[in-house]
């Protein structure tokens, strides 16, 4: 009977989203790391002082996964307050790695009046299955 119970508890744990597998992203301003997001702590607001802003300047976003996935497409991209997309980024694989030019960005900023840019991922596995676009974190210059 305890087996069953035991059994049981986990199967209503993972058809809850309880197992899930973990996502996870670091986030850097150059080198710096400036957050590291989960699905369970993924209400992050970046802010960047554009003064400080020089050319060489990057925001660099890792993903990983705890389920490895050669095959899988994964993709990174930003879209203004507008819903503009204005980087994408895609992997054939469950991590990567992906460069954004933080003076490009604020100059697009500037030029379209955007305020701020939130950043998604999704991932497709090689059965053609896609996960829903997951929202990371949100950008802000001032």
């Amino acid at each position: 009977m305890r087996k069953f119970s035991l059994l049981y508890i986990l199967i209503v744990c993972c058809k809850t989203g309880l197992c899930d597998t973990l996502d996870y992203w670091q986030v850097f301003y150059s080198d710096s790391v400036v957050t590291n997001v989960s699905l369970e702590n993924n209400s992050n607001v970046i802010n960047f002082e554009a003064s400080a802003i020089n050319e060489k300047d990057s925001l660099i976003v890792i993903y990983s996964n705890e389920i490895l996935c050669n095959n899988c497409r994964s993709v990174l991209f930003i879209r203004d307050e507008k819903n503009r997309k204005l980087k994408l980024k895609e992997a054939k694989s469950t991590s990567h790695k992906v460069s954004i030019s933080l003076k490009k960005l604020y100059q697009f900023g500037q030029k379209n009046k955007s305020v701020y840019y939130n950043v998604y991922h999704w991932v497709e596995t090689d059965e053609g299955k896609g996960s829903s676009m997951k929202y990371i974190f949100q950008m802000r210059f001032f």
